[in-house]
């Protein structure tokens, strides 16, 4: 069994997401909850995603950024997320959604109280920008 150096590792698969990665990433550095990694997949972007990440990176220790040569594809990223997470839980984040600041204390704390349940989710609200 893996030993766990963070609570959740947060696994965020990214192509060609330069519109909207800066806020997904935001939304998981400003989370109430910060005993998290944040691992960030390109799949072979060919716009500024790669570039946004790695400027976020350099602004958070809790970041871990991985590069495609080639393009995986949304299951092939999440199973290399899995493959490099360190934490005690798994957290979906797709490169275009935005988590409430609650979000990973909330689902934290109900897995903790329960460790009978194996998986927890969310709600989805749709928005434009």
């Amino acid at each position: 069994m893996k030993n766990h150096r963070v609570a959740i590792s947060v696994v965020m698969p990214a192509f060609n997401a330069e519109l909207y990665i800066e806020d997904s990433i935001r939304s998981i550095l400003e989370q109430s909850f910060t005993d998290f990694e944040l691992i960030i997949l390109d799949d072979a972007s060919t716009d500024k995603t790669l570039e946004i990440i790695n400027a976020y990176k350099k602004t958070d220790s809790r970041i871990r950024v991985f590069s495609n040569a080639n393009n995986l594809g949304i299951a092939g990223n999440r199973n290399l997320g899995v493959f490099h997470a360190n934490g005690k839980y798994l957290a979906w984040q797709d490169a275009d959604d935005i988590s409430l600041p609650h979000r990973l204390k909330d689902q934290f704390d109900f897995l903790e109280a329960h460790p009978e349940v194996g998986i927890v989710g969310g709600y989805l609200e749709l928005f434009s920008g």
